[in-house]
């Protein structure tokens, strides 16, 4: 698939199209999901690359969901699972995490729940559900929180990045998309979008490195997922100083306390059904 630019790419939606076999084996997969433990799924999504906008051609597929019990179940003395997954099975991963769980990390300010209700490849969804989860975890969006998320993920993937090492081109990816999140929070201050493609003009960057991610981008939409690269030096002086700017611009912001009041009240209303 070709890349012309940023912006031109974006104006097609192929790139989220999901294979009608493949959703259809994720739905089945789904559905027995509920029957087996007895739950009732609320959202089933894309997280993975898929949904960032970098599939490599045989990328797994991410399918990430909310769920909840019945009010009795909840009532209940036994302790429930706040997880639920399947075994990595045909390129399928599927995770679901229980709605309570769910709640407490966007009480948190989990950078992944902000993730999940923005994914463009959606599987399952009840009604208004993401609509009115997502208009209340913006409120609890974190700054310092997010930003810290994302500044560790591309610490830890950028660490031992050196031109005459080759790398994972996955890899890659895994650096830069953290850093224009990264990057977005300290420029424009709010939730970043999921979708790298959405987050790269955030940077007013030299026109040699944009097309170098380009170029990178254009490979892994070709390759496989193992598939080794080298990275310039001129790529990875920019994730490293853009990386430390970022840093410094997080002093701007401190840790949030939020009140868990309006996640309790989504809470019980959605599980008793007033």
């Amino acid at each position: 698939m070709e890349v012309k630019s940023n912006k031109d790419y974006m104006k097609d939606n192929e790139l989220f199209k999901i294979n009608p076999a493949i959703k259809k084996t994720i739905n089945r997969e789904l559905k027995k999901i509920e029957k087996e433990h007895n739950i009732n799924i609320l959202f089933a999504v894309e997280s993975g690359s898929r949904a960032w906008g970098f599939p490599s051609t045989d990328s797994d597929y991410d399918v990430r969901f909310m769920f909840k019990y019945s009010l009795k179940e909840y009532l209940s003395i036994k302790k429930l699972r706040d997880t639920l997954s399947l075994p990595l099975e045909d390129d399928l991963d599927i995770c679901g995490w229980d709605i309570k769980k769910v709640l407490q990390h966007i009480l948190k300010s989990s950078a992944v729940m902000f993730e999940w209700l923005q994914s463009p490849i959606v599987y399952m969804q009840q009604e208004n559900f993401r609509k009115n989860l997502w208009n209340i975890s913006r409120q609890y969006f974190s700054h310092f929180a997010c930003l810290s998320h994302y500044l560790g993920i591309c610490r830890k993937y950028s660490s031992d990045l050196a031109p005459e090492v080759k790398i994972k081109i996955k890899k890659i990816f895994y650096v830069l998309r953290p850093l224009y999140a990264a990057k977005w929070i300290c420029t424009k201050k709010s939730v970043p979008p999921m979708i790298f493609q959405h987050l790269t003009g955030i940077i007013d960057q030299d026109e040699n490195i944009q097309e170098n991610i380009l170029t990178l981008l254009n490979k892994k939409f070709e390759s496989h997922e193992k598939t080794l690269i080298r990275i310039s030096r001129s790529l990875i002086d920019f994730i490293h100083e853009t990386a430390r700017v970022c840093e410094t611009q997080k002093k701007q912001f401190s840790k949030s306390n939020f009140s868990s009041k309006k996640l309790d009240r989504f809470f019980y209303q959605l599980i008793s059904g007033d």
